[in-house]
């Protein structure tokens, strides 16, 4: 149930208001918090989110009607999103319309404010029911050599990256040169030995059939999916599939040298199309992607996945 509707004011350096307050769609941001509630559940090793969710304005130290987080309340298990992070894809649409109408300068910083006023019979969030999820029963050793140590966060479950799957992802980034390419995880869910709570291994990497890249992009086609499902079935592993694989190249390898030692696109990111393929593709909370990045003098390998309804970089374990 939701019990406000939200709005968007663009602020000019100075705390002064540019233009007229815009109505919030809540579908994407309640969306992203249902991912996080979805996420927290399945950490507990539970099967669906209770219902009914409720989502709620938590105020901003500003006072009321200055909303700080939105919270989603489902059962015992709650998720408090920030409205400045949820929010701040539509306050970039916003001050890219009110510049093309002259009423906020090029190059001047700006920032914003969600605001919220009650509402009724207002639809709630959608819920995701988690019977289908593979849960495993058998156990798992969450054992190896920490990678990226400081992309961890205390609430993800282990996952490990098999030494083959890290090795192939290098292989075909190498091999593909100045064009991206592709490919999807297999991999099976066991419960932590130690913890008794989910862990993930993630056991093969297979090349996007059918999918195509460029310098800029990598595209899968519903080919890629059923013939990685036809090579699921062929494995006979009791593997699923857990995510997509797919690399970078050398974006900046014809920037000057002294740009390329400073440039952010050399360093590992999941761009907004990547992050519009796990979560329409990869929406389950153990679902995570492999990125290979060519960052000038070789390839760094990272794993991102679902933390509170965002996708974020995190930390992983090897057979090393």
């Amino acid at each position: 149930m939701n019990t406000h509707t939200y709005s968007l004011h663009i602020l000019r350096e100075g705390r002064h208001p540019v233009g007229e307050p815009v109505d919030l769609s809540l579908r994407g941001p309640l969306q992203r918090g249902v991912e996080a509630l979805h996420w927290r559940s399945f950490l507990a090793g539970n099967r669906l989110v209770p219902e009914p969710v409720r989502a709620l304005p938590r105020w901003s130290p500003l006072g009321e009607p200055v909303v700080d987080a939105i919270l989603l309340e489902a059962g015992d298990i709650s998720v408090s999103l920030s409205a400045n992070r949820l929010f701040a894809q539509a306050a970039r649409r916003e001050s890219t319309r009110l510049v093309e109408a002259e009423l906020l300068e090029k190059g001047v910083s700006y920032g914003f404010v969600i605001t919220a006023r009650p509402a009724s019979d207002m639809p709630g969030p959608p819920v995701f029911h988690l019977d289908d999820y593979p849960l495993c029963d058998e156990c798992g050793e969450s054992a190896g050599v920490v990678a990226d140590a400081g992309h961890a966060a205390p609430h993800d479950f282990p996952v490990r990256v098999s030494r083959v799957v890290l090795d192939d992802a290098i292989r075909m980034a190498e091999q593909s040169g100045d064009d991206e390419t592709g490919g999807v995880l297999f991999g099976r869910l066991l419960k932590d030995s130690e913890s008794g709570g989910p862990m993930l291994v993630v056991t093969h990497l297979c090349p996007a059939a059918g999918g195509h890249g460029d310098g800029t992009s990598f595209t899968f086609t519903p080919e890629t999916w059923s013939l990685a499902q036809d090579m699921l079935s062929e494995r006979s592993a009791g593997e699923i599939m857990i995510g997509s694989y797919h690399s970078h190249p050398d974006f900046c390898k014809d920037c000057e040298p002294e740009r390329q030692k400073i440039c952010a696109m050399r360093r590992p990111f999941f761009s907004d199309d990547d992050v519009r393929l796990h979560e329409s593709v990869f929406p389950a909370a153990y679902s995570v992607g492999l990125l290979a990045s060519n960052n000038g003098s070789g390839i760094e390998l990272s794993l991102w996945g679902w933390r509170d309804g965002f996708i974020a970089r995190r930390s992983y374990l090897t057979n090393d």
